[in-house]
């Protein structure tokens, strides 16, 4: 009977820390996926103007 709960609390303890690790890497995912969004949303914007006014 102990053992088994013991190896409840054990496989619970692993695997609330498999679900912390794996949220983690997801927000750095979104994270790294922001960083890239906004890069390139501010690259382009920064790129607009100067042929906007080239070609009026």
């Amino acid at each position: 009977m102990e053992t088994k709960l013991l190896f409840f609390l054990l496989s619970g303890i692993l695997f609330q820390s498999n679900i912390g690790i794996y949220m983690m890497e997801q927000t750095e995912k979104c994270q790294v996926t922001l960083k890239i969004a906004i890069q390139m949303h501010s690259h382009s914007i920064s790129i607009f103007p100067n042929n906007f006014w080239r070609s009026s």
